[in-house]
C-alpha cells in the first residue's frame, strides 16, 4: 500500500499526553509520513522534542471568537438532543451568581439581571436563539466558516502537499478550534480526508465542536457513539469504537500488583473540576474519620483536579488543619500554581494511586471509571452546597453522558452530609465485595479496551 501524507493536530497538553506518552500513534509513523501541526502555545511540551517533522501554528483573536461563536450557535441547535447544551448555556449566562450565598439575595438577582441585559446577555437570549433556527442556521454557519482563516503554516503544508492524500487526525476535546475549520479545508483540499479521536467522556454529548462531519470518528464506546448518532446524525459506518490510549495500560495491568505510593491505607478523594465547596466535605469527612473507630488507622488522600475551576468558597489546603486528610504528593506540582494548565502527571502515576487505594470518592470526574478499570469500589459524591450552581448533584442531574452511572449497584451515592456517615461505613465495609460482571458490562458500555489502538488507527488510515 502506497504511503499517504498523514498530519496529526496536537491543541492541548492533555491530548500530546494522550497520544505520545502511550506511543499509540507508533504504527502509523512507521507505516506513513506523518506530520505534527502543534499549536504555538505548546512549544515548551517536553513530548515534542523528539518529532522530526512538526510544524507550528497559531489562530487569530477573530478566529478564536468565530469558534466560540459556532460552538454556542451548536448548542441551541441541539437543545432537544442533550441536556448538557441547556446546562451549558446557564453556565455562559452566569447563572452561579443566583447560587452564591456569600452574597446577599438581592445583591445576587441585580448582577444576575445586569447580565442578561448585557451584550452577552442578548447575544444568548435573542441573537443565537434566532440564527439557531432551522431555517438560518446553516446558512448563518456558512457566512461564519467564509470568514475562518486555515493557519497560514497549515494551509503551506496542504498546499505543498496537494497532489498527495493526506489523513489529517485530530485528537479532539470537542471544543478545539481546528475541528470547525475542517468543512472549511475539506472544501479547498479535496484530496484530504479526516479522522477525529475523542478525548474525555463528555465530549461528544456536552461540546459543540461537531458541525463538521469527519470521514472517521474515534469514540470511546457504545455509549458515545450512540450520542454520536443522535446528536451529529452521524452514520454508523464512520464510527468506530477505540477507545482511548489514556488507558492502554490501565487494563493491561489492572491485575498487576502495584507498588505503594503511600505506607498507610487511604481512600482516594478525587475532587472535581467543576465548581465545588470540596474542603467543606472533606471537613465532614475528616470528623466521621476521627471519631469512628472502623476507621482506625484509615487516612483520605485528596486529589484535587489539576484543572480546577475558581471557586466562591475557601479553596486553600495549606490553610486547613485536618487530622487524617493528606494532599496528594504528585498534586503538590500544580495546586494552587500557575503552571496548573501546563503540568500533566504521567499516565503511570494513576494505577498505583487508584490500585492501591480502600475504595474512591469520585464526585463525576473520569477518576471514576478509572477506578472501576481496577475494580475499586466507588462513593460517588452527589452534593449541592452554598456558593456554586455547578455541584456534582446539579452535575449528575444535568450532564447527558451521566445518565448512564444511574441505577448500578456497584456504586454508592452520597447524597447530603447527612447521609454521608452511613454510606462511608457502608462503603468501606463491602470495599472488597465487587461485582466484576457488572463492572465489565458497564464499562463495555462506556470505554472499549484501547489495547489494540495503534494497530487499529493504522487499520483505519489504510482503508481511508
Amino acid at each position: 500500500m502506497s504511503q499517504k501524507k498523514i498530519l496529526v493536530v496536537f491543541e492541548s497538553h492533555k491530548v500530546i499526553r494522550t497520544f505520545l506518552e502511550t506511543n499509540s500513534l507508533a504504527e502509523i509513523n512507521l507505516k506513513h509520513d506523518v506530520n505534527y501541526a502543534i499549536l504555538n502555545d505548546l512549544k515548551k511540551n517536553k513530548n515534542i522534542t523528539k518529532i522530526k517533522k512538526k510544524l507550528y501554528y497559531e489562530y487569530s483573536n477573530f478566529n478564536k471568537k468565530i469558534a466560540k461563536l459556532i460552538t454556542r450557535l451548536f448548542y441551541y441547535s441541539n437543545f432537544t438532543k442533550s441536556k448538557s447544551y441547556k446546562f451549558r448555556l446557564k453556565r455562559h449566562l452566569n447563572w452561579h451568581i443566583l447560587y452564591n450565598k456569600n452574597i446577599f439575595f438581592l445583591k445576587r438577582y441585580f448582577h444576575f439581571l445586569r447580565v442578561l441585559i448585557s451584550k452577552k446577555g442578548l447575544l444568548h437570549l435573542f441573537l443565537l436563539p434566532i440564527v439557531s433556527m432551522r431555517i438560518f442556521r446553516f446558512y448563518f454557519y456558512e457566512l461564519i466558516l467564509k470568514y475562518n482563516k486555515i493557519p497560514q503554516n497549515i494551509n503551506k503544508f496542504l498546499k505543498k502537499n496537494k497532489n498527495h492524500k493526506i489523513i489529517i487526525i485530530v485528537a479532539s476535546t470537542g471544543i478545539d478550534f481546528f475541528t470547525l475549520l475542517l468543512d472549511k479545508i475539506k472544501k479547498e483540499y479535496k484530496n484530504t480526508k479526516d479522522i477525529i479521536m475523542i478525548d474525555n467522556w463528555d465530549n461528544i454529548s456536552s461540546k459543540g465542536g461537531f458541525w463538521h462531519k469527519p470521514n472517521a470518528l474515534i469514540t470511546w464506546g457504545t455509549q458515545s457513539s450512540n450520542d454520536a448518532k443522535k446528536i451529529f446524525n452521524i452514520k454508523s459506518s464512520n464510527l468506530y469504537e477505540f477507545g482511548t490510549p489514556s488507558y492502554k495500560n490501565y487494563f493491561i495491568n489492572r491485575y498487576k500488583k502495584e507498588k505503594r505510593l503511600y505506607d498507610f491505607k487511604y481512600i482516594l478523594f478525587s475532587g472535581p473540576a467543576l465548581p465545588f465547596d470540596d474542603l467543606n466535605a472533606l471537613k465532614v469527612i475528616d470528623d466521621i474519620l476521627k471519631n469512628n473507630h472502623l476507621f482506625k488507622n484509615l487516612k483520605l488522600i485528596y486529589r484535587p483536579h489539576p484543572m480546577a475551576q475558581v471557586r466562591n468558597s475557601k479553596f486553600n489546603f495549606y490553610n486547613e488543619k485536618f487530622n487524617n486528610i493528606f494532599l496528594d504528593n504528585d498534586s503538590k506540582n500544580y495546586y494552587l500554581k500557575k503552571k496548573t494548565q501546563t503540568f500533566k502527571t504521567p499516565l503511570n502515576y494513576f494505577p498505583s494511586l487508584i490500585k492501591n487505594s480502600e475504595f474512591v470518592i469520585a464526585p463525576l470526574t473520569t477518576l471514576l471509571i478509572e477506578s472501576l478499570i481496577f475494580y475499586k469500589k466507588v462513593l460517588v459524591l452527589l452534593h449541592n452546597d452554598d456558593f456554586h450552581y455547578e455541584t456534582p448533584r446539579r452535575v449528575y442531574d444535568n450532564m447527558e453522558h451521566l445518565k448512564v452511572l444511574r441505577n448500578n449497584s456497584f456504586l454508592n451515592y452520597s447524597y447530603d452530609f447527612q447521609d454521608l456517615k452511613q454510606v462511608l461505613v457502608k462503603t468501606y465495609k463491602k470495599r472488597k465485595s465487587v461485582n466484576k460482571k457488572k463492572i465489565d458490562l458497564f464499562l463495555d458500555k462506556v470505554i472499549k479496551n484501547p489495547k489494540n489502538f495503534d494497530k487499529n488507527i493504522l487499520k483505519l488510515v489504510n482503508k481511508l
